[in-house]
């Protein structure tokens, strides 16, 4: 299997697998715990976490932030868990865990998000046409003078991209940063160049980071396929996740191999509870397990909201 992990990255891996004893002893809403991350994700996992021991005092949960792809290759490899992510384990992964492991791991989908595509204002680029998009990933077609920039050349974005013009690794045109800011002030100054970003970056309207990103580039709508319904140039808002109609979603999941009624697992029931899905909603993510809200209409004309 390819391993993507760095020298230090594999170093601090290494270190919780062979000093993993706090979920040994855990309950779903007591004791202490290690789940790591896409470091993408990390602004609404935080959140989640800060309520979620708020409301268990006992419970104490250590949220560490990697790549996908190094997420993806430690769990694989006896060094995670649990992992929060956008990559589903495919097939060849389940095969090698039952076969090798005799791991049968568990998936807790719980939102979800999108890759966001942002442009300098200076930029002709505010609405792109799908397949325009992906002609330009293959050095092709009417924008292929664009350049493209992602933050992380090991995130789920790259290999999101990678696999819609089925192909290894990101073409020549594509740039990647060490940080969301040096993504932002590039696109900001050049307009010429386009930006993928996680969209939990910008989804949430009071977030004073997501207002001063928004303050320097816009935020690109991009058509449906073509062998789709219609919908004009959407962008990644959460009515536009429903039934997904902006072409660029992902779904954010839970993923264990602990097979424990730990507090992994008490995270994970979090997360997917009313509280958790608020919290989701809140951010400008689409929850996976909305509630119901009943209205009772009185004949005075009152409207009271009931549950």
């Amino acid at each position: 299997m390819r391993c993507f992990l760095s020298i230090a990255a594999l170093i601090i891996l290494c270190n919780f697998s062979c000093t993993r004893k706090t979920s040994e002893v855990s309950s779903p809403i007591s004791g202490e715990i290690d789940i790591f991350c896409d470091e993408a994700l990390r602004s609404i996992v935080e959140q989640e976490e800060q309520i979620f021991e708020r409301n268990y005092p006992h419970a104490n949960v250590n949220i560490h932030y990697f790549s996908e792809n190094e997420l993806y290759d430690g769990f694989l490899n006896d060094s995670l868990d649990i992992i929060i992510t956008t990559r589903s384990l495919d097939s060849s992964a389940l095969q090698f865990l039952d076969q090798q492991k005799n791991l049968h791991p568990k998936t807790y989908p719980f939102a979800i998000s999108a890759i966001a595509v942002i442009s300098s204002f200076e930029s002709f680029d505010s609405v792109l046409v799908y397949e325009d998009l992906l002609d330009a990933f293959r050095n092709k077609g009417r924008i292929s003078n664009r350049k493209f920039v992602i933050e992380n050349k090991s995130s789920g974005i790259a290999r999101t991209l990678s696999e819609l013009v089925n192909q290894e690794g990101l073409p020549q045109n594509f740039y990647a940063l060490n940080s969301i800011d040096s993504l932002v002030i590039l696109v900001s100054k050049n307009k010429d160049y386009i930006g993928f970003i996680d969209w939990s970056r910008v989804s949430d309207s009071d977030d004073q980071d997501a207002q001063n990103l928004l303050k320097k580039n816009r935020l690109v709508g991009i058509s449906r396929p073509i062998d789709s319904i219609q919908s004009g140039f959407v962008r990644p808002y959460q009515y536009n996740l429903q039934d997904r109609k902006y072409p660029l979603t992902r779904t954010l999941k839970l993923i264990s191999r602990s097979g424990r009624s730990d507090l992994g697992l008490g995270f994970a029931s979090f997360i997917t509870s009313e509280i958790g899905q608020r919290i989701l909603l809140k951010a400008g993510f689409l929850p996976l397990y909305q509630t119901d809200r009943w209205i009772e209409i009185k004949p005075s004309g009152d409207i009271q909201v009931i549950n």
